[in-house]
């Protein structure tokens, strides 16, 4: 009898150890990615815009008068630690013909994040709109909305291989949660004066408005993790400095409630529309080094560019060698 009251309570210290294993690595998963995501590299902007400003406007409309943007992007961050922060994305955008002082644009945006046992898949679409006196390209307005669904999955493979009869393990839990955002753009193409041949664009936006309770629950647990309002704010400017140099300065903010602002800080040199270089900084101690080329023409037919970039980030705070640094390959096709 005292045999079996030992072993009852064995198994209910086995039960409530993993419980606390689970709830210990949604803490962990959710407290680093956090740190990670909210943190972003101001590379990740440039690439990626539209999912922090549904009303941003893509650059190659301005340059090119493109309407059609396809890209594919991805990331490893902290690359010293097993199982560090993967990003992969794909994003489709489309910018409606007009009369030149009303366009819609259209965009669709898939995200997949992996960290240790924790992965997340989001779609995403939005719909903006940008307002002109006169010529589009030449500036207006721009207000976006973007709405979708994302997926939150814990992997407890790990806990099934050390508790392989244990009920909490035999079942990966996940949550899908809808998402929304909101944003509003300014842009401003200047043709004469000391400001002539530059462009200047400025926003705002509002990211994970509501439904941000994500409830795990099983026949056997459920507990809860509430994510927050995301603010975003941006200001690019954009320069001509001669027929075949480009310089871009640009800056992302961005706030979470009860958690340090980050501000990313980003130069950009373009060299005979072919070659750019570029380099910044953030608030959290990341240094961004980048380069890309774009190839023109690659198929027959109207102007088509196939831009290629690369991205390396490493860590300037004293435990970031611990961490290791971040990698990022973007290919972005526009016509």
């Amino acid at each position: 009898m005292i045999v079996s009251i030992f072993n009852k309570r064995i198994k209910r210290m086995k039960r409530i150890t993993v419980k606390v294993m689970l709830v210990s690595i949604v803490f962990f998963v959710f407290f680093t990615s956090s740190f990670a995501q909210q943190k972003t590299n101001s590379y990740m902007y440039d690439k990626l815009a539209g999912i922090y400003n549904p009303s941003y406007i893509p650059d190659v409309y301005y340059k090119y008068n493109h309407r059609v943007i396809f890209g594919l992007s991805t990331r490893s961050q902290w690359g010293g630690v097993i199982k560090g922060p993967k990003t992969q994305s794909a994003s489709l955008e489309y910018i409606t013909r007009s009369d030149n002082t009303f366009n819609i644009l259209l965009g669709s945006y898939i995200l997949n994040d992996k960290i240790g046992p924790m992965s997340s898949t989001g779609i995403y679409f939005k719909l903006a709109n940008f307002m002109s006196k006169y010529d589009n390209r030449y500036g207006g307005i721009s207000a976006g909305l973007q709405f979708g669904a994302i997926q939150y999955r814990i992997n407890t493979q790990s806990l099934a291989e050390k508790y392989p009869n244990d009920i909490l393990t035999q079942k990966n839990p996940k949550v899908t949660n809808p998402e929304l955002s909101l944003g509003l753009s300014y842009y401003k193409n200047f043709t004469k004066g000391i400001l002539k041949k530059t462009r200047i664009s400025t926003g705002i936006s509002l990211a994970q408005l509501g439904f941000n309770k994500l409830e795990f629950k099983s026949d056997s647990f459920s507990f809860n993790i509430n994510k927050k309002m995301h603010t975003y704010g941006y200001l690019k400017i954009n320069k001509t400095l001669s027929d075949f140099l480009d310089l871009e300065l640009g800056t992302w903010v961005s706030y979470v409630k009860n958690t340090p602002l980050n501000v990313d800080i980003l130069a950009k040199l373009r060299f005979n529309d072919a070659f750019t270089i570029e380099g910044g900084s953030n608030t959290s101690g990341i240094a961004h080094f980048g380069f890309g080329f774009n190839i023109h023409k690659l198929f027959t037919g109207k102007e088509n560019i196939i831009s290629i970039k690369y991205s390396f980030n490493p860590s300037l705070i004293n435990y970031g060698s611990l961490l290791g640094n971040t990698h990022e390959i973007t290919i972005i096709f526009s016509r």
